[in-house]
């Protein structure tokens, strides 16, 4: 039997040890640095604050900071100091250390290197579970330096950091960078919502080194040297929701967007390479894929306005990219400044080093690749080793950007409201998005010849044996009285059609009949306004007000789109041929660029346009 009076003791016991466990820990310490403080201060308060980045760097040494400490920094205030600020002290996954910004000024924290010839950081960083956050580093070699010393390190986010011209040309053997990820290596890694700009790497992982699980999500680069993201030997991770824009220039290593080599499982989706140059030296790419990738995946990504290819896939050291995805993606308008082997000269380019190197692999599915008049052909190199399903291509559209989808009628009705007929004959809604996931059908109706939607979203559509229906509730597709070829709504109130014959109708929205209107038109559109209609008679433009009225417009249009604005700042674009045709206020037609079959103006201005391939276009 155990005595009452051991019992006793042991939770005597128990309840000392949580009591000195309390005791011995320390609480999280909010610190504060600003110009004008004093670093004779104990920093715990902004009347008390510290004055250098010295001093914060002296303190994390000795007695060092301790998990869930937080750091400050004045907005407003300017550090340019002869060394880095340094932090070497760790947290823990639950009580991470927080280098911040404080105050109201509109101007944010900022340290520079400004004057130092020798190229440092601004912030020295080598310990675990930190987070930066809210400053701004300038005018340097690197802005954080994430340096593992003599052991993994793990835990470190960089959110909301603004890094600007960390560029100096002069150097492309070792460019200047945003975030450098070196040393023994790094794990859990998130850079969210930070700038690049004009800085030669936003984000670096350098071959040396490694890093599993990075993340970088809704960060913007531009105007730096060398590549938006430089990864190598990086193992899991994502780039998401990020943008990198007007980089590049002339680099004997080459120009990108996004640089990868030695990647494990690294997938870049819902991101925008665009503008890259390569100032008449290598690549100007998009994407480079450069050896040794292995399942890495490009998927919902825009590529386009590229000097270079838009992807390069390159098995340098005779070692192929593997298990390469490229999915859902729009290549358009790249390879703008060609230069090299014929075969570069491409949307898609695969290189090999040596003839005798074997070639990279993967897939490419529902990707669109638009060449413009510069361009060779959309596979250059041999693309033997990737399973292409899906995917269009066909010549880029001047003045607009590609939609992915085949279709053969396209009605917008503006506020996000778009939908087309498919070359299947079947109904689809635009989702917002260009790549492959575009498009989501309407169920349950097929052999559908026409479709119209408003601005409010009221859905109506022909088939191919006349019969009218309307989307009831945005599910059920309901058969309509009257027989017509086409029908066109502005919006739920101001619905047209037209008849095999070419008789114009307009819908009583009190009665659900369709009220004669004119006879003798080919096209006919109707605006948001109540009553408003435009028509088209043997390519004469004609617009309906209690009547039909001939409106003074050079003719021979086959085909009309209108947007009015309570029938009076009128928007009417048409086909000539395929030469497409705008004006404002009924005065006179613009001829926008490209090689249209039909066009869709929206009540927002919004303006869609269908090429004689089936493909559709969204004007800039």
């Amino acid at each position: 039997m155990v005595r009452l009076e051991s019992l006793l003791l042991v939770a005597v016991s128990l309840t000392f040890e949580v009591v000195v466990m309390g005791q011995t820990a320390t609480p999280p310490t909010t610190y504060y640095v600003r110009n004008g403080g004093s670093d004779t201060a104990n920093g715990t308060s902004d009347a008390s604050a510290w004055r250098t980045l010295a001093k914060v760097s002296a303190f994390g040494t000795s007695p060092g900071f301790q998990p869930g400490d937080v750091i400050l920094l004045q907005r407003g205030s300017f550090w340019n100091e002869s060394a880095p600020l340094t932090l070497t002290s760790s947290g823990t996954a639950s009580l991470r250390i927080t280098l911040g910004d404080y105050g109201t000024a509109t101007a944010p924290a900022t340290i520079s290197r400004r004057g130092d010839d020798a190229g440092p950081e601004c912030v020295r960083l080598s310990g675990s579970y930190w987070v930066v956050k809210g400053i701004t580093l300038e005018d340097a070699k690197c802005g954080l330096h994430c340096e593992a010393q003599g052991g993994l390190r793990t835990g470190v986010e960089v959110i909301g950091a603004y890094f600007r011209n960390l560029d100096d040309r002069t150097n492309d053997q070792d460019p200047c960078s945003g975030v450098l990820f070196d040393g023994w290596g790094w794990q859990d890694v998130t850079v969210r919502n930070c700038v690049f700009d004009h800085v030669s790497n936003g984000v670096v992982v350098r071959p040396a080194s490694n890093v599993t699980n990075l993340f970088i999500d809704q960060c913007e680069a531009f105007g730096g040297w060398s590549a938006g993201f430089s990864l190598a030997n990086v193992i899991g991770g994502r780039i998401s929701n990020s943008r990198v824009h007007d980089v590049g220039g002339l680099s004997r290593n080459g120009t990108c967007g996004c640089f990868l080599v030695s990647c494990t499982s690294v997938v870049i989706s819902k991101c925008s390479f665009s503008g890259v140059r390569h100032g008449g030296g290598p690549d100007g790419v998009g994407i480079d894929f450069e050896s040794a990738n292995a399942n890495c995946a490009l998927a919902d990504c825009l590529l386009f306005e590229n000097e270079g290819p838009a992807v390069l896939m390159f098995s340098g050291g005779g070692i192929p990219n593997t298990g390469i995805v490229l999915s859902n993606c729009m290549f358009y308008d790249n390879n703008r400044v060609p230069h090299g082997p014929a075969d570069a000269d491409s949307m898609l380019h695969l290189a090999v080093e040596q003839p005798s190197h074997p070639i990279s692999s993967g897939s490419i599915t529902d990707c669109c690749l638009y060449t413009n008049p510069l361009s060779s052909a959309a596979y250059g190199g041999n693309w033997s080793g990737f399973n292409i399903t899906g995917t269009l291509t066909g010549s880029h559209c001047e003045g607009w950007i590609p939609v992915y989808g085949e279709f053969r009628h396209i009605s917008v009705g503006g506020r996000g409201h778009i939908c087309a007929v498919g070359t299947n004959q079947k109904p689809y809604a635009w989702t917002g998005q260009l790549t492959g996931n575009a498009w989501t059908q309407l169920v349950g109706l097929t052999n559908v010849d026409t479709i119209g939607v408003g601005d409010d979203g009221e859905i109506w559509a022909t088939d191919t044996s006349y019969t009218v229906w309307r989307l009831a509730g945005g599910t059920t597709w309901e058969a309509m009285t009257g027989v017509l070829k086409k029908v066109t709504v502005g919006s739920e109130k101001n619905i047209w059609g037209l008849d095999p014959s070419g008789g114009v109708y307009q819908r009583n929205k009190v009665t659900g009949l369709w009220e004669t209107k004119g006879s003798g038109m080919t096209d006919i559109d109707a605006g948001p306004a109540i009553g408003d209609a435009w028509a088209l008679s043997s390519g004469a433009v004609w617009r309906y007000v209690g009547g039909w009225v001939a409106v003074t417009l050079p003719g021979g249009l086959s085909q009309i789109s209108v947007h009015s604005d309570d029938g009076t700042n009128n928007i009417v674009a048409g086909v000539q041929g395929t030469t497409v045709r705008r004006t404002v206020n009924g005065t006179r037609f613009h001829i926008l660029p490209g090689s249209l079959i039909e066009v869709s103006e929206g009540s927002d201005g919004t303006l869609w346009g269908l090429d004689g391939n089936n493909h559709l276009w969204r004007a800039r």
